[in-house]
């Protein structure tokens, strides 16, 4: 029974990632609103970066934020919007290499860099964090099938 419990815990800590990730980005989409200078790393970066590009732009940033809130929500019944959740960091964390890249071959940026290096390391531990509760969910989901056959 305690190993049930310690996945519901695994995978609670998943959806609570998932939901920092989103909260931290909304801060972020607030701040940059109100005019403020500020960026909180562990957020999704293309959220935010498409949020100070255009009203178009503004729009796909606060669906993306929607979809992550979405995915959070519904991730209590169903573990597959915790994998939607899982999928968005995955695409932001390719985003977030891409601009690391750009900057170290094309600028010479310092705090760019290592600004991009922190929110990449919290990207990973975010993935790791995300996979690991879904692949507890999956054991629980299995060991639930078996006990219902």
């Amino acid at each position: 029974m305690s190993d049930i419990i310690a996945n519901d815990r695994k995978y609670e800590h998943g959806r609570v990632t998932l939901l920092a990730f989103a909260l931290l980005t909304a801060v972020n989409l607030l701040s940059d609103l109100c005019g403020l200078d500020s960026y909180f790393f562990a957020s999704i970066l293309l959220s935010y970066m498409f949020f100070k590009n255009g009203v178009l732009l503004s729009v796909i940033s606060v669906l993306i934020l929607g979809l992550a809130v979405t995915a959070y929500i519904l991730s209590k019944r169903h573990s597959a919007w915790l994998l939607i959740g899982l999928i968005i960091i995955c695409i932001d964390t390719a985003f977030n290499l891409f601009l690391l890249w750009s900057f170290t071959a094309f600028e010479n940026s310092g705090v760019a860099i290592y600004n991009l290096v922190v929110d990449l390391i919290l990207h990973v531990c975010a993935i790791v964090f995300l996979a690991i509760a879904l692949k507890h969910r999956t054991r629980k989901e299995a060991h639930n099938e078996s006990i219902t056959e």
